[in-house]
């Protein structure tokens, strides 16, 4: 197993843009935001490139009203012509990318109430192949790209095959929580629901 910590954008994209142009099979990307700025845009050019056959984004819901941290429909931003022309550009970029053979879904739907407005997913997750993941905190727009973060490189089948399936619930509209111990990492996710066990395990450590 090989780990790899990236720190900030650059490092982090330079080594996924290089993965995602070598892909064979997949590339499956979880992400909080995903907007059609600079970096949003890169992805999509990148996936649109790709000679993989399975190529999936999954976006939290939240990207859908909240563009550069700032909630399109609030009062203060109706008179904001900036942010509007970004909410309608990252709207044609999301529906531009099924002809280019790339399944875009929006994870947790608000619902009625809003109650379901906090409950957002805010993972962070690329699966590549079978044997390349990356979990971390960066995500696809440039705002969030400028902070200071880092994203984690790793290289196994068996973290690949771990965190795949943990796609695909979430694809699915599921969310459940799993562990699993490889070699050199041990890997909890978690579903919102009973996350203090694994946030034990963390804290045990940390003691």
């Amino acid at each position: 197993m090989k780990i790899d910590i990236l720190v900030d954008f650059n490092a982090f994209w330079e080594r996924l843009a290089q993965d995602i142009a070598t892909a064979n099979n997949r590339v499956l990307v979880q992400t909080f935001s995903f907007e059609a700025d600079r970096v949003g845009t890169l992805l999509a050019t990148a996936l649109e490139q790709a000679p993989s056959f399975d190529k999936r984004i999954l976006v939290d819901s939240f990207s859908r009203v909240v563009l550069s941290d700032k909630f399109r429909f609030a009062p203060a931003h109706w008179s904001n012509t900036e942010l509007r022309t970004e909410a309608r550009l990252t709207k044609q970029l999301h529906e531009r990318l099924p002809a280019q053979g790339i399944e875009i879904k929006y994870g947790n739907p608000f619902g009625p109430t809003p109650r379901r407005l906090l409950a957002r997913n805010h993972k962070k997750l690329i699966v590549v192949d079978e044997h390349i993941s990356y979990i971390g905190g960066i995500n696809f727009s440039e705002h969030n790209a400028a902070w200071h973060d880092m994203m984690l490189r790793i290289e196994s089948a068996e973290v690949g095959d771990f965190f795949r399936a943990d796609f695909e619930a979430a694809w699915r509209g599921e969310s459940f929580q799993s562990s699993g111990s490889f070699a050199g990492i041990e890997l909890s996710t978690l579903n919102g629901r009973s996350n203090r066990d694994a946030f034990t395990r963390v804290l045990d450590l940390i003691d």
